[in-house]
């Protein structure tokens, strides 16, 4: 993640998500800036005890999603098809050490 500070006083700042930059810009205190940015870029991983041990099967980012209820709802309907095709997945911020992109 890098900051840098605009001539108008704002804070912008850049990161890669998903093989991606993103960067957004905030009329805040830096603190908050990095808070509100971690928050809109933030993944989550969908893990698994498999037979092979502990895996990650798949991730989703908020930054593909409008609203934060959207992305909830998308990880709640994703967790219930994992659980219909037989994986009990749950919901991590880490990925598993296995996972690759």
């Amino acid at each position: 993640m890098i900051t840098e500070k605009t001539f108008q006083g704002a804070w912008r700042i850049y990161a890669t998500v998903n093989g991606h930059l993103i960067q957004r810009q905030y009329f805040m205190p830096k603190r908050d800036a990095i808070s509100v940015f971690r928050h809109e870029t933030r993944t989550v991983y969908f893990n698994w005890n498999g037979p092979a041990g502990r895996e990650t099967v798949d991730e989703l980012s908020r930054v593909d999603f409008d609203q934060d209820a959207t992305f909830r709802a998308e990880i709640k309907r994703l967790k219930a098809e994992y659980s219909l095709a037989g994986m009990d997945v749950y919901i991590s911020t880490r990925a598993c050490a296995n996972w690759s992109d």
